[in-house]
Parts: C-alpha cells; sequence; structure tokens
C-alpha cells in the first residue's frame, strides 16, 4: 500500500507492507521535493541543502571498504531493480491500486527512462544512494541535440555530492564536468526523513558506522600483522664468543676453517638450503663452540605478534552486530552458507515483502509526485492526481518447488498431466504423442505380467530367441467353503472354447478386434495389472479383519494371495474391491466393459477361493468382449 500527503513545500510518501494475514507489519516514510520544473525554481534555502553530510561522506567511505556493506547494498538495489513499473489508478476504498494497461499513463510509463532496460538501471542506483545516504536526487533531462543525441530524455539518479546549487539554478556533475539543468529540465528530491529533523536524511547505515568502523579495523590489524611478518625474518642476536671449533670445515664454500667470519659463514650456511636442496648442509648441523655461559645468551626478536585467535571471533561479532542494525537482510550481510552459487542470489518472499517492496514502493511513489502526475496534467488528462506509478515484483518471485508433491497427487489420480509439467517445468509441447503414451503403458507393465512376450508383440519386438514359457500350473481344487458361503459351482465358467479343449478339439485362437484406440494386448495387459491391484486391495482388507495376533500367521504371503487363505465374505464383495478400479478407468476411460467384467471375475476367484492366472482373465475378455490378443 502506498499514500502521499502534501507537507510544507514537499510530500511524503509512505509505503505499508502487508502480511498474507492482512497485517500491516512494516512501513518506510520518504519525503520527495520537486525542485526544478516548468514553474518550479528552489534553491538551497528552500530545500534540503544539497551539500553532503559528514555522516553520508563516511557512509559512502565504508561502502567502498567494507565488502559486506557493499554486496549487502547491491543485492537489494539489483533486487529493485529487476522489478517492472506499471501505471496504475487509486481506487477509493480498495488498499492495492487499478492497474492501468491502456490509455496514455500507460503509454507514458512505458516510455519513460528510456523502457524496462533505463528505468531498472535509474531504480537501481536510486537505491543504493539511499540504502547507504538515505538521499538521492532523481533527474530528467534532454541531452543536447547538439551532442547527435536528437534530444533524447535522460533519467538519471545523483547522489548528494554530484548535486549542486549555483545560485541561479541546479547543476549535476557524474565527475566529467558540471550540466546546468535548463528550465524544462526536472529535478527532485527523494530522502528518507530523520525522526528529529524532517529535512535531513537517515539511513541504517548511519547508525551501523561504529560497527563498521570496528570491523574495517580488525580487518586492517590482520592486514598489518602480515604485513609485518613478511617484512622479515626477524633479528637474530648472537654473543661475540660463538665461533667455529678448531679442525672442522666449514660448509660453505667461502668460509675457512675456525677463524672465518662467524656471521657471514652463518648466513651463507642458512641461505645454501634454501638455493640447493639436495646439499648436505640441508641435514647435517652446522656446530659451533662458546663458553657455558654464553649458550642461553642468543636471542631471536621479531618484528611481529603472533595473529590473535580471537581475530575472527571478533570480526564474525562485529559483522553480527552490522547485520541486527541494518535494514538490509541479516542472510544476506553474513552471506548464504547454506546455499550454492545458482540458489545464492535467490529471492524469498520474506526478504520481497521486508526490504524490497518498501523502497520500491516509495521510489515509485516519489516518481509519481515528482514527475508522473505532472506530466499527465501537461498533457492534458483528466483527474491526473488519481494515477500514479506502481510496481511488479513478479520478477522477484521465487515459487516454491511443488514438482514432488505433484508427481505424488499424479500417482494418487488426484491432478491430470497438464498440472504435473506446469509444476515440474514443462510445458504442453512435451506432452507424449498417442504412440509414445501407448508404449509407455506397455513398458510400465513389462514387469508386472506373467507373459511378456505380448507385450513384445504389441510394441513391434521380435520374440523369436526368446525361450519359451513353462506352461501354467494347473488350477488347484477349490476350498471348501464354510455352508452359508457354499459356491454354487467348483470354479470359473467352463467356456466354449475350453469345453472343446476337453473334447480334443483345439480351442479358437481367431482374435476379435477390439474397438478403441488401443490394441487388444493393450487392454489385456491393463486389465491384468488392474485385476492383481484389486487382489492386492481385497488382500489387505482381509488381513485388516484379522486380529493382532493372527495377522502374524499370514506374513509371508503375497497380499494378492491372501484370499486363498482368508475366506472372503460374500456380503463383503463391495467393501474388498472398493476403489479398486480407478486407474484401470484412467487407462481406459471410454471401456467401462473392461471394467465390468475384471470386478466380476475377480468377485469369483474371491468367492471361491482361486488363485488367479493370466489365462482365465484372457478367455474371459475374449469370450464376452471379443478382446483376443
Amino acid at each position: 500500500m502506498g499514500s502521499i500527503d502534501r507537507r510544507g513545500t514537499g510530500y511524503e510518501v509512505t509505503h505499508t507492507t502487508r502480511t498474507r494475514d492482512g497485517r500491516n507489519e512494516r512501513s518506510l516514510t520518504a519525503a520527495v521535493q520537486p525542485l526544478n520544473a516548468r514553474r518550479i525554481n528552489r534553491g538551497p534555502k528552500m530545500a534540503s541543502t544539497p551539500t553532503s553530510q559528514p555522516w553520508q561522506a563516511e557512509a559512502w567511505t565504508m561502502y567502498d571498504l567494507v565488502g559486506e556493506l557493499r554486496f549487502a547494498v547491491n543485492w537489494e538495489a539489483s533486487a529493485v531493480g529487476r522489478c517492472r513499473l506499471v501505471a496504475a489508478r487509486q481506487v477509493p476504498g480498495v488498499d492495492e491500486p487499478e492497474l492501468v494497461e491502456d490509455g496514455l499513463p500507460a503509454e507514458l510509463l512505458a516510455d519513460f527512462a528510456g523502457g524496462p532496460a533505463g528505468q531498472s538501471q535509474l531504480l537501481r542506483r536510486a537505491t543504493q544512494q539511499l540504502v547507504v545516504a538515505g538521499d538521492t536526487y532523481l533527474v530528467g533531462r534532454t541531452v543536447d541535440v547538439a551532442a547527435g543525441e536528437g534530444g533524447a530524455e535522460e533519467w538519471r539518479a545523483y547522489s548528494t555530492e554530484e548535486t549542486t546549487w549555483n545560485g541561479g539554478g541546479w547543476q549535476v556533475n557524474p565527475g566529467d564536468g558540471s550540466i546546468a539543468l535548463g528550465p524544462d529540465d526536472v529535478i527532485f528530491r527523494c530522502w528518507l526523513p530523520h525522526p528529529r529533523k524532517w529535512i535531513e536524511a537517515e539511513s541504517s547505515v548511519r547508525s551501523a558506522l561504529p560497527v563498521l568502523r570496528e570491523l574495517h579495523g580488525l580487518t586492517q590489524r590482520v592486514a598489518a600483522e602480515i604485513d609485518s611478518r613478511l617484512a622479515g625474518a626477524g633479528l637474530l642476536i648472537l654473543p661475540q664468543e660463538f665461533d667455529f671449533p678448531k679442525g672442522q670445515a666449514a660448509q660453505s664454500g667461502d668460509a675457512r676453517d675456525g677463524d672465518g667470519d662467524f656471521v657471514e659463514t652463518l648466513i651463507d650456511y642458512m641461505v645454501t638450503p634454501i638455493k640447493d636442496r639436495d646439499t648436505p648442509a640441508a641435514v647435517v648441523p652446522l656446530v659451533i663452540t662458546a663458553p657455558g655461559e654464553h649458550i642461553g645468551q642468543a636471542q631471536l626478536i621479531r618484528f611481529w605478534s603472533e595473529l590473535d585467535d580471537r581475530s575472527r571471533e571478533l570480526r564474525e561479532e562485529a559483522l553480527a552486530r552490522f547485520a541486527r542494525a541494518a535494514d538490509l537482510p541479516a542472510e544476506v550481510i553474513k552471506g548464504l552458507s547454506d546455499s550454492n552459487h545458482w540458489s545464492a542470489w535467490a529471492i524469498g518472499e520474506d526478504a520481497v515483502q521486508m526490504h524490497v517492496a518498501p523502497l520500491l514502493g516509495v521510489l515509485s511513489l516519489a516518481l509519481t509526485v515528482g514527475w508522473f502526475r505532472p506530466a499527465l496534467a501537461a498533457s492534458g488528462v483528466p483527474n491526473a492526481d488519481e494515477y500514479l506509478v506502481w510496481y511488479d515484483t513478479t520478477p522477484l518471485e521465487l515459487k516454491p518447488d511443488k514438482s514432488a508433491a505433484a508427481k505424488d497427487l499424479y500417482d494418487r489420480f488426484a491432478i491430470g498431466p497438464d498440472t504435473l509439467r506446469r509444476e515440474t517445468g514443462f510445458g504442453d509441447d512435451d506432452a507424449p504423442t498417442p504412440d509414445e503414451l501407448r508404449n509407455m503403458i506397455l513398458l510400465s507393465f513389462l514387469e508386472r505380467v506373467s507373459d511378456p512376450g505380448l507385450l513384445l508383440q504389441a510394441l513391434g519386438i521380435s520374440t523369436s530367441g526368446i525361450p519359451d514359457l513353462a506352461p501354467p500350473p494347473a488350477i488347484p481344487a477349490p476350498r471348501q467353503a464354510p455352508d452359508d458361503e457354499q459356491p454354487a459351482d467348483d470354479g470359473p465358467p467352463q467356456t466354449q472354447d475350453e469345453a472343446r479343449a476337453g473334447d480334443g478339439e483345439a480351442p479358437s485362437r481367431t482374435a476379435a478386434a477390439a474397438p478403441g484406440d488401443l490394441p487388444p494386448v493393450a487392454i489385456v495387459t491393463a486389465a491384468e495389472v488392474a485385476v492383481m491391484r484389486a487382489l492386492t486391495y481385497a488382500g489387505r482388507r482381509l488381513l485388516r479383519d484379522q486380529s493382532r495376533a493372527g495377522r502374524s500367521d499370514y506374513a509371508r504371503i503375497p497380499q494378492h494371495e491372501l484370499h486363498l487363505h482368508i475366506p472372503a465374505n460374500t456380503a463383503r464383495m463391495d467393501v474388498l474391491t472398493a476403489d479398486a478400479w480407478t486407474a484401470l478407468q484412467q487407462v481406459l476411460p471410454d471401456r467401462d466393459d473392461v471394467v465390468q467384467v475384471c470386478d466380476r471375475y475377480v468377485r469369483e476367484l474371491l468367492q471361491h477361493g482361486v488363485r488367479h492366472e493370466p489365462r482365465f482373465l484372457i478367455r474371459a475378455l475374449c469370450d464376452e468382449l471379443g478382446v483376443c490378443p
């Protein structure tokens, strides 16, 4: 939310951050004062002085010397620069303004500062100046036609050190010479007013200056200790009584026995191993003699002190104090130690709402007062005061990773493939073709069926050379059910083909064409997996009906075979097979007849306690529906 109030010769703009639960959690107040336009030409007496205050100069010095401060400031400035400025209109009684996408206000803002690229640079530099010094001057001017720019409009954010008043007008100096602003140029000041004096600027860096000095001083101390240690190896003091023993040859080419210059020989002995690692001097000690009372008088004086073990602790403490004092994300100041280089600049929603949006809102409202509304009024737009510059933080939004949840919900048939692709970063162009989808479905069943030959044939893979599967086992004798559940017959109904096979006639293998896009082998494969799933569901529910102690008796029995050991009550068939066919209905949405055949088939297996075999299911689908692979 934002508001603009007139105050004296300037305006006060306030941006309030609203949390998800509707609470106003953080607000940032700034001041805006137009200084130069066609009817305005205010000097320092009527405006705040453009001279940089001492603390602002020191704040910029700390920005140049303390890397943690520079990184955090540029992080926030880059975040603000990535957002988009949009035209909006304030609606009474509504917190957020209404975006304006057409008309002169939208066109005027779209061309402001040279478009999105120029607006990004303007916002970035203005944010740096507000965060460090709490003060910025936004200047819009027409570049001299003689310079070959064709009268192009230029917008820049200048610091207090770059802006001066020469007694008759305003000047800016970016470092390569002063530029006088003309009567048609625009300059207005935006600053964070100090609570003690509204005309003075303040920033969180100002109160953190003592901590920044301490942090910089600790860094200088460590650097000084390193320089002192590198300046030399120290001073070695030896008594004059030290000498070489008589008869020992000095281990230097230039030294003589015993009476040579002791100091020169010692230095040469110490330097020789450095030059030549193969010399005996690298491992053989140099022997000297001296009176006993002088042995302990040799001294080594160092020019440095050992690095203080607390230097790191003191710097970390100072950095933590600065993180608490600065109005910047603490995790950015301290460094994202748990992130890699891909996510180091990732911006979460909390950082956007607590740090980026308030500054962006202040700059947007400042542009509204200093340029947008006067420009609209000069263009003849009615009710120009209703329009304002607003912002869009969508480019900063870090979408939560929902890919894992999307995959889980898709497996549970709670979302569709379009949603799954969207949440995993893929588009509709990545969707499989019908042939690819058919092959994926068949491949997913490859390890779940007892006869993969049918799948291989459907995929166009030759089965030559693949050994024949073992013949299916004989149908076990049905279990004797209780009297109240005694079935009318002893097994699945005998088909005509099976009857002919019993009389010595081979069953018919003519495959009827199955309606639909999928071939018969795919329908049979899907039905096979669905039947196994239904039997598993039923087995779990049968096991759940047993006592806790009785469940251990069936621990090693596959769930899809529990109906062979635990009687299934006919009255509970609907409960045992509930939700068992949802997957099959998804795979074959137009084949309710296949679902009905599979349901009757599973109920017969449960009722009679008969083991499922693929050939039984194939016969049922072939005889009742003509789906014969």
